[in-house]
């Protein structure tokens, strides 16, 4: 089995059953805690929770500026070689040959 054991604090828990064993716990201050599990420490099972300080608040994700540039770069292409198309199905093919 696992457990969440901290390095210094009261927020640990017993071992945890099986996969489906699900553990939380809210963190009141900004600061970083670590955990370890005590039967696997040796194989390196540790972890940290970092607790910033301040409301979560939401994200937005941001597009970068050259992804965008891409974006256009790539419609435009597209869009000019539908236009070469509709212009040779249009106007081309039709030429008469010399001698006819």
């Amino acid at each position: 089995g696992h457990n969440v054991v901290p390095e210094s604090g009261e927020w640990g828990h017993e071992e945890i059953a099986g996969p489906e064993t699900t553990y939380s716990h809210t963190f009141e201050e900004a600061a970083s805690f670590e955990y370890v599990c005590e039967p696997h420490a040796g194989a390196g099972m540790v972890g940290s929770v970092t607790v910033g300080s301040g409301g979560g608040g939401g994200s937005s994700t941001v597009l970068p500026s050259s992804a965008k540039a891409i974006g256009v770069a790539a419609t435009a292409a597209m869009m000019s070689t539908l236009g070469l198309a509709y212009f040779f199905i249009r106007y081309g093919g039709d030429y008469e040959q010399p001698g006819e």
